[in-house]
């Protein structure tokens, strides 16, 4: 699809985005090619998702979300995703306001940019503060799972990236959601930038199976471990690169790729795997050609590191990168990719959810039932 991008950064990334989302591979013609090129990879997006270019011929206006009225959100969490997704809607004034933010240490966020004015170190008094939107980004079971379920209860749609409530509790919440007549969306939850999920379930009915690189942070270890590195290094340049956890327990034995993996295949297929094999990283020796691969058909699902050819699709997946190998009924394939960690390509996919809502009309003019 070839489109001309506005002068908006901002913008023109959530616009392209969108599109990214639908399946199109996107030709933006722009007048600073180099400044959307950079703010496109900084939100994930590379060469194969878009190309831009500074004159295209048959080039139509980029389609933009044009919210009916402002949503207000409640964001809970502060950290990595939390800091760059309040700045992105900082930059949307028209379309978004942030009445509260839950934080365990006020004073860190406070130096990291976060309003006083705004800020809770408890999240029921953030959520006191009026708000059409639950953002939660504090990560864990626990009490996210509980305050997910009670905003939904309480009429509000929820955006997360929590992978481990979602693969946890997904139908259930769902459930509720729609229970309630507001949305529960994840985007965040896999993937990264990329558009894993959407892709599925738009081909859901169609797809037999698919194989992946869903964890970006055991990824972007075996990278450096190939390059000569222990697995201890690797874990720290990995974590001063934003792409680790303080405890990287999850990614390293496959947790996180199998959580992801749950949630890929109810997209898919309607349903969980019926069995699922789970091997992590941690006893890598020759890291060389070595991937931690995620992959699933209609009954089974494994994560396993695998040593794969060179001229598989996902033996070049690069440092945080995400792949994901789709086969569908009629011999096809579909491969997706894009920056799967970080603040700003997770800020990206939840922000991209929150257009998502205030796209829709009916629920984003909704008044919230209180609780």
């Amino acid at each position: 699809m070839i489109v001309t991008t506005p002068e908006n950064l901002p913008r023109a990334v959530h616009g392209i985005y969108a599109l990214v989302r639908q399946g199109h591979r996107v030709i933006a013609r722009s007048g600073q090619p180099r400044l959307l090129t950079a703010a496109l990879r900084e939100a994930g997006l590379g060469p194969s998702c878009v190309e831009v270019v500074r004159h295209a011929r048959d080039a139509q206006p980029l389609p933009l979300v044009e919210p009916q009225r402002r949503l207000r959100i409640a964001l809970l969490g502060h950290g990595t995703v939390g800091t760059g997704l309040y700045r992105r809607l900082a930059e949307l004034p028209e379309h978004f306001t942030v009445t509260a933010i839950a934080v365990r240490d006020v004073r860190k966020a406070e130096r990291n940019g976060a309003p006083a004015r705004l800020l809770h170190n408890d999240c029921r008094l953030a959520l006191s503060r009026p708000h059409d939107v639950v953002v939660e980004l504090i990560g864990g079971t626990l009490p996210a799972a509980q305050l997910i379920e009670s905003s939904l209860r309480a009429g509000r749609h929820v955006v997360t990236a929590n992978k481990a409530v979602i693969a946890g509790r997904g139908p259930y919440l769902e459930l509720l959601a729609r229970e309630a007549g507001v949305q529960l969306l994840y985007s965040a939850s896999v993937g990264g930038a990329m558009p894993a999920l959407e892709t599925l379930r738009r081909h859901a009915g169609s797809v037999t199976g698919f194989s992946g690189v869903l964890n970006a942070t055991s990824n972007f270890v075996l990278d450096r471990m190939s390059r000569g590195l222990s697995l201890a290094e690797a874990v720290k340049e990995a974590q001063a690169a934003g792409y680790a956890e303080a405890d990287p327990r999850l990614d390293l034995d496959g947790t996180d790729a199998a959580q992801k993996l749950v949630i890929l295949a109810r997209a898919a297929f309607g349903r969980a795997p019926q069995r699922l094999v789970q091997e992590g990283i941690e006893n890598v020796g020759d890291a060389r050609g070595v991937r931690l691969v995620a992959s699933c058909d209609a009954s089974s699902a494994e994560v396993r590191p695998l040593k794969l050819p060179e001229d598989h699709p996902l033996t070049s997946t690069a440092g945080a990168e995400n792949r994901l190998l789709i086969q569908l009924r009629d011999g096809s394939t579909l491969l997706l990719s894009a920056t799967g960690a970080g603040r700003w390509p997770t800020a990206e996919a939840v922000l991209a959810d929150l257009y998502d809502i205030a796209s829709c009309t009916p629920q984003a003019s909704r008044r919230p039932r209180v609780a």
